[in-house]
């Protein structure tokens, strides 16, 4: 039998590649083996990996799937990837995966003068699962109801508006300050532990302002909680068509997405990274994996390994200058 995973609710019917069926939810994951290949396992708690004789189940957002071996055989492994970034090395038994997310593997590493892992050198780049915008919102009372009326708001009240995020180093806090240098604003900020009780504050008029990751305020723009005024994704989002970008918005510069990825340790095969990435991206862009992603705020990228090495490197080389020229990096 396979190791111990996680509950998780029914998922869809089918699977990835080869192989189909009702997704498994019991508290112990199938055996995974090559006649199980392309199984999915629905996953909502771990970004944990799960691996046995030669195959493996690879985490795809809130997926595990089922793919055989490519290369040395893998052994059943539960790691924290926190932990595996912190040591600054992933060089486990056979081919030990990370599901690394952009606060995770960039941001972290942004911000440090002398960070414990080289992002570039330390991690090779799999495939890009998913990505999730950030969105404007503000308070129903707020006597704004666009991006331009909310600058001319703030700009006639210099340092007077506060904004919340959970920390310098999160990407809810970096697009504002990102909005603030693009559009001359100045604001107040007040730290929060998670992203629910900065938004609980705004909707209780303690706060005026949130650029917070999709996933949080979806639910609440949806059902009109607060006022979405922009998204910071290249594109409007499918679950908010009528909700603008910065862009088209007037304010060009606020471009920016939070992001999954898997990666292997440094110096992996490149035909091995080549294999993996497509398969993994094969199985994103499946319309049920799409719609999965999607029902909980993330649009899911399905980038193979040399695009997503691509996108890895422009990322750290972007927020390691911005972090640079805003005085964070120390």
């Amino acid at each position: 039998a396979g190791p111990t995973g996680p509950t998780g609710p029914q998922g869809p019917a089918g699977g990835g590649g080869g192989g189909g069926g009702t997704i498994p939810t019991s508290s112990v994951a199938p055996t995974c083996n090559a006649a199980a290949t392309g199984n999915l396992y629905y996953n909502t708690t771990s970004t944990t990996f799960f691996g046995c004789n030669g195959a493996q189940w690879v985490a795809v957002g809130f997926y595990l799937l089922c793919l055989t071996a490519v290369g040395a055989a893998l052994h059943a492994t539960t790691v924290r990837p926190d932990q595996l970034i912190r040591a600054g090395t992933l060089a486990l038994a056979g081919y030990t995966l990370l599901v690394g997310a952009m606060g995770m593997v960039v941001l972290g590493y942004a911000m440090e003068v002398n960070p414990p892992f080289d992002a570039l050198r330390d991690l090779s780049p799999i495939a890009g699962t998913a990505e999730y915008a950030t969105a404007m919102v503000v308070n129903n009372n707020m006597p704004v109801n666009s991006v331009r009326e909310f600058i001319d708001y703030a700009k006639a009240r210099p340092g007077k508006l506060t904004f919340g995020s959970t920390g310098t180093a999160a990407l809810d806090y970096l697009a504002v300050e990102l909005f603030m240098k693009e559009t001359g604003t100045k604001m107040v900020h007040v730290p929060y532990r998670g992203g629910p009780a900065a938004l609980n504050d705004l909707m209780g008029g303690s706060i005026d302002l949130l650029i917070e990751v999709f996933p949080v305020v979806m639910e609440q723009i949806k059902t009109g909680l607060v006022k979405g005024l922009a998204v910071s994704s290249p594109y409007r989002l499918p679950s908010l068509p009528n909700v603008p970008t910065f862009k088209q918005a007037g304010v060009a510069g606020v471009e920016l997405t939070g992001w999954l990825g898997i990666y292997g340790p440094p110096r992996m095969p490149p035909d091995a990274r080549a294999v993996l990435g497509q398969a993994i991206a094969d199985i994103v862009k499946q319309p049920e994996i799409e719609d999965k992603f999607r029902a909980i705020g993330f649009e899911p990228t399905g980038l193979g390994a040399e695009a997503f090495s691509q996108f890895h490197a422009a990322e750290v080389k972007r927020w390691v200058a911005f972090m640079t020229e805003i005085g964070l990096r120390k």
